[in-house]
């Protein structure tokens, strides 16, 4: 089953913006499946990767806050499927900065990815924060 993991304390200029914009302690947030030799298949929309994508890496606990779902590994296949190829939501991410901003074209963002993955309506109104305590109350928290 998929794992929802949150990247916290990230020092990284670009994290340490998106946590002043969307308030928290979380930058970026993953749906994981676990692999073996402690590295888990991540799938999500990264702007350093360009968009939505699929990657292989370790999650540390230091790093990361891990919540574990009923959610079958299909659903990220499917998701990244159907979201390959865009690219990542600049403008989705601005509006938190400056709400007026609704934009409905551009890719997804993290949080967006995930709400779609865990099938929370209004996937594009989540932010980190909201969206974490939503997983928190809906997920058993592993790490």
């Amino acid at each position: 089953m998929l794992h929802i993991a949150y990247r916290y304390g990230d020092t990284k200029l670009f994290a340490r913006f998106v946590c002043l914009l969307r308030g928290g302690d979380s930058a970026h947030v993953e749906m994981c499946e676990p692999l073996a030799y402690g590295l888990w298949r991540c799938t999500s929309s990264s702007h350093m990767d360009g968009g939505p994508r699929t990657k292989d890496m370790p999650l540390p606990a230091g790093k990361w806050r891990l919540y574990r779902t009923n959610i079958h590994p299909s659903v990220a296949r499917e998701w990244l499927a159907n979201n390959k190829g865009k690219s990542y939501g600049w403008w989705k991410l601005i509006r938190f900065a400056i709400p007026l901003i609704r934009p409905s074209f551009g890719g997804p963002i993290c949080t967006q990815a995930c709400a779609q993955m865990t099938a929370l309506g209004h996937a594009d109104s989540w932010d980190l924060r909201t969206l974490e305590a939503a997983h928190a109350w809906r997920y058993e928290r592993v790490q």
